[in-house]
């Protein structure tokens, strides 16, 4: 009897070995990358490979890498390349020369560029274009980080960058900033003069004292899945729902002509606007704030192939005209005394508006970092370089800008 009844058991015996053998091994593995990120291994969700974890800045670029992208409208392989601080651009030499004027470009994707050659960034055109109009050697370095918005820049400039002296911080906002802000700022930690000290990818911080994780929730293969479960559910919102700021799918709800109410997101987002331009003042630099419009703010066929909409909740030919976004950020620049360059209404002018930006994903093409360059040059030699000091707020420019 004992004898055929561990017979028959003995099969489910093994399935539930076999499991706990798995279960252990994939937790274990799970644990191992996180604890040792490696170049290439990638850093989760809607991160690019080539990202690292950090437990201040919570990803950055991997530092001392070389690795190719491909350009999604012309599958040319590009060439990307950090220093030792992960920057796409030359080491960079501290201390600083004599007679430097050093710029340094934050942001995330539109400053990073990845999928665009090193010499047709804006940051390299920026460089050359303020070098023909002034007798300072001007440095302009290329600080951005996919996935970026003010509030990593922030960090990234007080932990990181501000050992490379700049003289002018250019941070570029985009429209999917807020939402942005929205998933960091839940893992930011805030000192005890309640500014921000550091946002920690969350999977790097040590979770034994954390009373919400105990037991299989403590477990990263629980995790793991329940990401996985939650990403499949919220993925099969209607767009139409896909208003709330949690949404996967929500990132520009904001910027529609019929938003939803993001007001207090909008405010803390654009709060870390104000920290950066004191941390600036304080190590005596200067703030910009310059706005890059998405796509869909700029006509209805801009970006508007393969499934570079559907993948951000744009529904295909949807233009948004309304001015509000950019009202707002206005308005917050003037009252703090921050520098503010509109690069749409420039854009919105252009003649080959759709030319601006790639058509298989919502990122500046070669021709639009060109003219980016081109406005950002106009608006720093006549603010910064030809007068001092520089105006505060966003005075009208002068039409030779472009």
């Amino acid at each position: 009897m004992i004898p055929r009844l561990v017979k028959s058991i003995k099969p489910l015996l093994l399935a539930i070995v076999l499991m706990i053998v798995g279960v252990t091994a994939a937790e274990f593995w799970l644990r191992l990358a996180l604890a040792s990120p490696k170049p290439g291994s990638g850093a989760g969700e809607g991160l690019r490979a080539y990202i690292e974890f950090s437990d201040r800045l919570h990803h950055r670029l991997t530092r001392s890498a070389e690795w190719v992208e491909t350009n999604p409208d012309t599958s040319e392989s590009i060439s990307v390349r950090t220093n030792s601080l992960g920057l796409r651009s030359d080491e960079v030499v501290v201390p600083k020369p004599a007679n430097t004027f050093r710029i340094l470009c934050l942001g995330g994707d539109a400053v990073a560029g990845l999928v665009t050659a090193s010499q047709d960034l804006f940051s390299s055109r920026l460089e050359q274009l303020l070098l023909d109009r002034s007798d300072l050697q001007i440095e302009v370095i290329n600080a951005g980080v996919p996935k970026y918005c003010p509030l990593l820049s922030y960090l990234q400039v007080k932990h990181e960058l501000l050992a490379l002296q700049p003289d002018l911080l250019v941070l570029s906002m985009e429209m999917d900033d807020i939402a942005e802000d929205y998933r960091y700022r839940r893992f930011t930690e805030n000192g005890a003069d309640r500014l921000p000290t550091s946002c920690p990818y969350p999977l790097l911080v040590d979770q034994s004292s954390n009373d919400e994780d105990s037991g299989i929730e403590s477990l990263q293969v629980f995790k793991w899945c329940r990401r996985r479960l939650q990403n499949s559910w919220e993925y099969h919102v209607t767009l139409e729902e896909n208003r709330e700021i949690g949404s996967p799918l929500a990132d520009y709800a904001w910027i529609r002509d019929d938003p939803p109410d993001w007001s207090i997101h909008i405010r803390q987002a654009l709060s870390a606007l104000d920290q950066l331009k004191m941390l600036a003042n304080a190590n005596s630099c200067q703030l910009i704030v310059a706005v890059v419009p998405a796509p869909w703010q700029i006509s209805a066929t801009a970006s508007n192939g393969g499934q570079a909409r559907q993948n951000v909740g744009v529904a295909d030919n949807a233009h948004f005209t309304s001015r509000a976004p950019f009202r707002i950020i206005s308005e917050y620049a003037i009252k703090h005394g921050i520098a503010y360059c509109d690069a749409s209404q420039f854009i919105l002018e252009s003649a080959h508006r759709d030319k601006l930006y790639l058509k298989n994903a919502a990122e500046l093409s070669q021709v639009g970092h060109d003219l980016y360059a081109r406005i950002l040059a106009g608006y720093i030699a006549w603010q910064f370089i030809s007068r001092r000091p520089a105006v505060s707020g966003n005075a009208s420019p002068p039409s030779s800008w472009r």
